[in-house]
């Protein structure tokens, strides 16, 4: 959990063969990872001013306990790319039924819904950084649907943005033995793009 300062997300999500997702959690160890919570993320997207930004309320659930979590993303440009700008804050069910009241009395849609099985992995990098990844399983997605990899750095100045992919990158080559592209779309983007096929 990163709290509610502001802060950059660098997040490369690739797509994974049922093999790999198998394979994984032992090549991350081997690589000094270390296996953290396995849990499910039910994610509600709101509605948003700006194409392409995102609010969002996560409902994550680990051994029998719900965490509610509030994120807001919008996407900047830097370093001649587009990256994700985050904030994002633990929020109480009081505040997330509030904000869904809110939802229901305005939005003229239902809103839009995602589910995943997620598995982390978390290795300590130099002066307290960490690099993450994620083994994601998500359904009811179409064609969009399985396992997928994700590794995030979050990082604090945008200077540091490019060492961001380049490290990112090389960890997933790495990772998956060859050096394929990532995947552009974000989880959002295929919820939306589902919602266009009903």
């Amino acid at each position: 959990m990163s709290g509610s300062k502001k802060h950059f997300e660098i997040e490369r999500k690739y797509r994974l063969s049922e093999e790999e997702y198998a394979d994984l959690p032992t090549r991350l160890a081997k690589s000094s990872f270390k296996t953290g919570r396995k849990i499910v993320e039910n994610d509600t997207f709101f509605p948003v001013a700006k194409k392409g930004d995102m609010m969002r309320i996560r409902d994550e659930e680990f051994e029998g306990s719900t965490t509610h979590i509030l994120t807001q993303k919008t996407w900047i440009e830097t370093g001649g790319s587009k990256e994700r700008s985050e904030r994002e804050e633990e929020i109480s069910e009081f505040v997330r039924e509030s904000i869904f009241e809110i939802a229901a009395r305005t939005s003229s849609t239902p809103l839009k819904k995602l589910s995943k099985q997620r598995a982390l992995f978390e290795k300590e990098q130099s002066a307290g950084a960490k690099v993450v990844v994620t083994l994601d399983y998500v359904r009811e997605l179409g064609e969009n649907s399985g396992p997928y990899m994700e590794i995030e750095l979050i990082i604090e100045n945008e200077a540091d943005v490019q060492s961001a992919r380049d490290k990112i990158q090389e960890l997933a080559s790495k990772l998956l033995n060859d050096s394929r592209d990532y995947v552009h779309m974000s989880y959002q983007d295929m919820v939306n793009e589902m919602s266009k096929q009903k």
